[in-house]
């Protein structure tokens, strides 16, 4: 027997098909979901589904979710420290430049991996700062007060300017949707990282309903019972 043990598998079918495994319903394999330990009642997940973030309508549709951004920071979580995942440098920086001078000056911004090791040492250090950047979903931990709350403005869809991103995308058709996916999931579990954690997660992208419903099947369902539209 063998057993791949893995927390960023995705979907069943997708994971076949991108890696060449096959479970048989005749016992040659076996799929199992091992069920979350962790307390998720104060740990609600809001989704605005109202503005989307795709690059045709992402001009007309920015000046609003900063607003929101604004808002919630202010009045939520004044006392607080978050991050805010925007999906690439550009929406980063027009965020942070949209910010008023009270919310500009607790945002820790960064440009490439060096500057962002040195702005999570500044986070950790400080009393109610504010990641902001494209990469914060993963190979962080930012346990308890660290990260009360998450801030997802873009649904992270892996670049189609990529050729390796087009020539997967090609040859397994599941592979875009269940890493983009991944990548939320991952976001998502940056916030609540022991048993007694808890973390309040925003995702204004309202792209993200479209791609909740062709994976929902990958999304824990201790995830999608904290899912809740408020717009």
């Amino acid at each position: 027997y063998r057993v791949c043990i893995t927390a960023t598998m995705g979907g069943k079918e997708a994971f076949e098909e991108n890696n060449g495994f096959h479970f048989s319903e005749e016992g040659t394999g076996r799929f199992e979901v091992i069920p979350s330990i962790f307390d998720f009642s104060k740990s609600p997940i809001y989704l605005l589904n109202r503005y989307k973030m795709t690059l045709k309508e992402r001009k007309k549709n920015l000046e609003h979710i900063n607003k929101i951004i604004s808002q919630i920071v202010t009045n939520k979580f004044k006392d607080n420290k978050g991050i805010i995942q925007t999906g690439s440098y550009e929406i980063a920086k027009a965020i942070y430049y949209s910010m008023p001078p009270e919310i500009k000056s607790r945002m820790l911004i960064y440009k490439g991996s060096r500057e962002k090791t040195v702005c999570v040492k500044i986070h950790k250090k400080s009393k109610n700062t504010i990641l902001i950047g494209p990469t914060l979903n993963q190979g962080m931990d930012l346990p308890d007060d660290h990260c009360r709350f998450i801030i997802i403005c873009k649904v992270p869809y892996p670049s189609l300017g990529s050729e390796l991103v087009i020539e997967k995308t090609r040859l397994f058709k599941k592979w875009y949707e269940s890493t983009t996916s991944n990548e939320i999931i991952q976001g998502i579990g940056r916030g609540v990282r022991n048993e007694h954690d808890y973390c309040t997660t925003y995702i204004l992208d309202a792209s993200f309903m479209e791609l909740y419903k062709s994976t929902i099947e990958q999304y824990p369902i201790e995830l999608q019972d904290r899912i809740e539209i408020i717009g």
